[in-house]
């Protein structure tokens, strides 16, 4: 597990037998868990539980630090650590640090001359990188680092084709799991089962599409549900073959050609 630096945890190993001393942990805390407040450095835990029978199981638990949480908002909508984002000509931009409140008394210096713990790119027009320093009261720095591409806007018509659907933020695919009257879900890209992670887009207007799941030949209707029909979205507007798609999700999507 990852947790930002300074915080408190609560391990658990599972449920209590009634017996005394049926779990014991590396710390030498004794119970189904532990409370570890505090955190400022990588650790393992292991617990041992011995149950009714003699037999005798080992877990572990790694817990992770990290000093601050990089944090994008794009017109309102925030992606957590996420330090990359694909966004339009126009946008704005905000980055930030989340910082411990134990570690949040230092200085902010970005690229760009800015202190502060966060910068706003408004009505951003072309791709960038952008950095910042936060010196800690005890001289210790840490570097965050960011990179912002940007999409021109100008009318493109997607072609009549396969393709992927891709979550910008997580890089997951938009995946047909259910069929008829079920939702879409984002998933890894699943190599077994190409068809359910494929969408047949075609202009039927000038301003609107119809997506439909290669798997089943079900389209995605305005609450993000598959019908056995095609639904119609307005305007996608990118070049590159990238497009944002407005399903209820408000899924940020790039397109890729499918196989």
């Amino acid at each position: 597990m990852t947790v930002l630096y300074g915080s408190s945890v609560i391990l658990y190993a599972g449920n209590t037998t009634g017996w005394t001393d049926d779990y014991l942990w590396s710390n030498g805390k004794k119970g189904n868990l532990i409370v570890i407040p505090n955190i400022t450095s990588d650790r393992t835990y292991t617990v041992q539980y011995t149950n009714q029978g003699g037999s005798v199981t080992l877990k572990n638990f790694t817990i992770k630090i990290i000093s601050g949480v990089q944090s994008i908002v794009v017109d309102g909508k925030t992606y957590k650590n996420q330090n990359k984002v694909m966004v339009n000509q126009g946008q704005n931009v905000q980055l930030s640090i989340i910082m411990p409140e134990i570690l949040s008394d230092g200085e902010w210096k970005w690229s760009d001359g800015s202190t502060g713990p966060a910068i706003t790119l408004d009505n951003i027009q072309t791709s960038g990188t952008y950095s910042v320093v936060y010196t800690m009261k005890t001289g210790e720095t840490l570097n965050f680092d960011y990179e912002i591409l940007v999409t021109e806007k100008e009318d493109r018509m997607l072609e009549v084709a396969d393709y992927y659907i891709i979550d910008r933020a997580s890089n997951r695919y938009l995946t047909n799991v259910g069929g008829l009257g079920t939702s879409p879900v984002l998933a890894e890209k699943d190599e077994t089962a190409p068809l359910k992670q494929i969408w047949n887009i075609t202009r039927s207007t000038t301003a609107r599409y119809d997506i439909l799941s290669r798997l089943d030949g079900s389209g995605i209707d305005k609450s993000g549900v598959l019908r056995n029909r095609t639904f119609k979205y307005t305007d996608c507007r990118e070049p590159q073959e990238q497009c944002s798609l407005p399903y209820t999700t408000q899924l940020q999507a790039e397109i890729s050609t499918g196989q």
